[in-house]
C-alpha cells in the first residue's frame, strides 16, 4: 500500500495555497472503537500543533462503524508535509496500522466562487 505522501506526491504535485486531503479508512470491525478514538485525538492534535492546518473533520459512517472519512484543509503542501513528519501523526500512523484494512487518500486544491 502506497504512503499518503506517496499517493500525494503523484496525484497533486506542486504547491497550492488551501491543499485539501480526504481520507476514507475502513478498520477491522473490533479496532473501530480504538481507531475513533485515536483518530479524533490525532485531529485535535493537528488543530493544536499544526500551524498550517485550519480543518481537520472525522466523520464515521452511520451504517458501518469501522468506516471513517477524514477532511483536512492545510495552508498549503508544505504545511502538509510538516503534518506527515509530526510526532503525533507518526505515533498515530505506528498505534493504527494494523487496524487498517482500506486506507484511500485524496489530494485537493480548495476552490473559491
Amino acid at each position: 500500500m502506497k504512503s499518503i505522501r506517496e499517493y500525494l506526491r503523484i496525484n497533486c504535485s506542486g504547491t497550492t495555497k488551501m491543499h485539501v486531503v480526504t481520507v476514507l479508512f475502513e478498520t477491522t470491525e473490533k479496532d473501530a472503537e480504538s481507531f475513533r478514538k485515536i483518530v479524533l485525538q490525532q485531529a485535535h492534535n493537528s488543530l493544536t500543533f499544526e500551524d498550517g492546518c485550519h480543518r481537520f473533520d472525522v466523520c464515521q459512517d452511520k451504517d458501518h462503524a469501522n468506516r471513517f472519512f477524514l477532511y483536512e484543509v492545510d495552508e498549503d503542501t508544505g504545511s502538509f508535509d510538516l503534518h506527515l513528519d509530526s510526532a503525533h501523526y507518526q505515533d498515530f500512523s505506528a498505534k493504527t496500522k494494523n487496524w487498517i484494512t482500506l486506507k484511500k487518500p485524496l489530494g485537493w486544491a480548495l476552490l473559491h466562487a
